[in-house]
C-alpha cells in the first residue's frame, strides 16, 4: 500500500493548516457579522459535461467517486454555499481555494452568474464592463432591470 496522495492532491503540512484555518475562521466571522448561515449540501456534475473538454490530460484530473448502482460524480462536492442578508442569492464557492466559480444572483434568480476567470479561452480584458453601485443596491438592480427590457438599439 502506497502513502503518497492520490495524483493531482497533495498533503498540507501543520504550519500550512493553521495559517488556512485562521483565515477561514476570519472570513466566517465576517460572513457571521452580516448575517450568513452556513449550508453545506452535496452537488453532482454528470462526468458527460467534463470529459473531454480539458483533452485527455485534463480527464486524468477529473476525481471520481463511483459506487456500485450510482451514477459516476465529479469535484462538485468541494463547493461550499453561502447565502447572506435577504438569502435570495446563492454564492457557490471552493473550499479549497475560496473562488466562486457561479453563483445564482438576487437580481435574477431564475438565471446564473459565471465567474468568466473560471473558464478556458476567455480573455478578460476584451469584455465589456458595466459599473454597479453596490452601495445602492435596489435603485442600481431596478435601473439594471430597466435597461435589460429596453429593446436594443437599432
Amino acid at each position: 500500500m502506497s502513502t503518497k496522495p492520490p495524483g493531482g492532491t497533495r498533503d498540507f503540512l501543520p504550519a500550512d493548516v493553521r495559517r488556512r484555518e485562521y483565515v477561514i475562521g476570519v472570513v466566517r466571522r465576517v460572513y457571521e457579522r452580516y448575517g450568513f448561515e452556513p449550508l453545506e449540501t452535496p452537488a453532482f456534475e454528470n462526468i458527460e459535461t467534463l470529459l473531454g473538454k480539458y483533452g485527455e490530460e485534463g480527464n486524468k484530473l477529473i476525481f471520481k467517486i463511483l459506487r456500485r448502482g450510482e451514477h459516476e460524480a465529479s469535484g462538485e462536492a468541494d463547493l461550499a454555499l453561502y447565502q447572506f442578508g435577504t438569502k435570495t442569492a446563492k454564492h457557490y464557492f471552493c473550499r479549497h481555494c475560496g473562488v466562486s466559480p457561479f453563483t445564482r444572483p438576487r437580481l435574477d434568480p431564475s438565471r446564473w452568474a459565471v465567474n468568466v476567470r473560471c473558464l478556458d479561452g476567455v480573455d478578460v480584458k476584451a469584455l465589456p464592463v458595466s459599473a454597479f453601485d453596490g452601495e445602492h443596491w435596489d435603485e442600481a438592480a431596478e435601473a439594471l432591470r430597466a435597461k435589460m427590457r429596453k429593446p436594443p438599439a437599432a
